[in-house]
């Protein structure tokens, strides 16, 4: 209820000061603070890890020169 007049907020913090400008963000719907009385939370936690390792090599490839082959000696 404090920080309702400032804004959006997800009761801790103002919404807009947890965003990257150009960054990406994962929303995870009716996800609350009760995390750990989710039975699916291993589940989640392993694909939001894939899902961060994905996205951070396909940015990776797409930023850096494809590699050169090594030269036989």
């Amino acid at each position: 209820m404090l920080l309702r007049a400032d804004g959006a907020n997800d009761g801790l913090s103002l919404l807009p000061d947890l965003l990257f400008p150009q960054g990406v963000t994962i929303v995870s719907q009716k996800g609350d603070h009760f995390f750990a009385e989710d039975p699916l939370i291993a589940q989640k936690t392993v694909a939001l890890v894939l899902t961060v390792l994905e996205h951070i090599d396909s940015s990776h490839r797409s930023t850096s020169p494809p590699p050169q082959p090594l030269e036989e000696k």
